[in-house]
C-alpha cells in the first residue's frame, strides 16, 4: 500500500509541476503574461477573435464583438499574437487585471455573413 501511495504522490507532483502558473486558458485561447505584453495563442483549428481591456475600464466602454473577419482582431489557428500592455484598452500603470474576451465566427445573418459563437472571457492578473 505504501508504494501505491508514493506512486500517486509522485503523479500528483508531476501534474502540478507541468501546470503553467502564468497562463490562463479556455477551450480556444491561451493567454500568457510576458514582460510588458500578453501572448495570445489560438489553440483551436479555426481563427479566434478577441477584445482585451483593463477590467476596471470595461464599465465605461460600450462595445460589441466584431463579426467581420476582414476587420476583426484575430489570430490564425495554432498561432500566437503578442499584445504590448500599453496597446490594451484602458491600460495604465495601475492596471491590475486585463479581461480578454474571445470568440469564433460562424455563419450568420449579419452584413458580413458571420456572427460570434459563444463569448468567452479570461481574466489575466497583471499585478
Amino acid at each position: 500500500m505504501r508504494h501505491v501511495l508514493s506512486g500517486l504522490t509522485v503523479l500528483a507532483l508531476v501534474t502540478l509541476a507541468c501546470d503553467n502558473p502564468v497562463a490562463v486558458d479556455s477551450d480556444i485561447l491561451q493567454v500568457r503574461k510576458a514582460p510588458a505584453a500578453l501572448e495570445l495563442t489560438n489553440v483551436a483549428s479555426t481563427p479566434v477573435y478577441f477584445f482585451a481591456a483593463d477590467r476596471g475600464w470595461l464599465a465605461a466602454v460600450d462595445w460589441v464583438p466584431c463579426a467581420d473577419p476582414a476587420t476583426c482582431s484575430g489570430i490564425d489557428p495554432r498561432a500566437t499574437r503578442r499584445m504590448p500592455l500599453d496597446s490594451i484598452g484602458g491600460w495604465s500603470e495601475s492596471t491590475s487585471e486585463i479581461v480578454v474576451y474571445h470568440w469564433r465566427l460562424v455563419a450568420g445573418t449579419s452584413a458580413s455573413g458571420f456572427v460570434p459563437d459563444s463569448m468567452r472571457a479570461l481574466i489575466v492578473r497583471i499585478r
